[in-house]
């Protein structure tokens, strides 16, 4: 499994760090697990946690998904430090056929790269289109108060000057 899980994290995040934990539940066939990615860049990192636990009923199982993904970005331009951190927790459950065991491997990475995708579309679509929208608000409100100051200045000099 971590094997499978270093080539989907290669796949999908070009590098960084992964794992995968498993242990046994109640002494039968159900066992639980932990899968986790993290990726660092100059600008920030991904750090994804997802929380599974599997029923087996012979050649089916019932797979229960916790995921969260924790997302921090910086920008660190002279003009403005920007510093936007947050996470995400999902959670979902499903049946799925178990021919053998190793299927065990498909069936929980199809559910990880599946939930994975879903929050990456909502952190870009939702949390930062909408931070975006914020920040251009505020340049807007700013640069309005800017061009105001300008002109208040402009016409106290030229006050001064037509006294003169």
């Amino acid at each position: 499994m971590n094997d499978a899980l270093e080539t989907y994290r290669d796949m999908y995040f070009e590098g960084g760090l992964s794992g995968v934990y498993l242990w046994d539940l109640d002494g039968s066939a159900n066992f639980a697990g932990v899968v986790l990615i993290k990726k660092t860049v100059d600008d920030g990192s991904w750090d994804s946690v997802h929380v599974f636990e599997v029923s087996t009923h012979g050649r089916e199982a019932n797979y229960k998904l916790t995921t969260t993904v924790i997302l921090s970005l910086k920008n660190d331009e002279k003009e403005s430090k920007t510093n936007l951190s947050g996470s995400l927790t999902r959670q979902c459950e499903t049946n799925a056929n178990v021919p053998a065991p190793s299927a065990h491997i498909t069936n929980i990475g199809r559910l990880i790269e599946e939930h994975e995708r879903g929050i990456r579309n909502s952190l870009a679509e939702v949390y930062l289109g909408k931070t975006k929208d914020i920040l251009n608000e505020i340049r807007i409100i700013n640069g309005q108060g800017e061009e105001f100051r300008k002109r208040s200045l402009q016409q106290e000099l030229l006050g001064k000057l037509k006294s003169k």
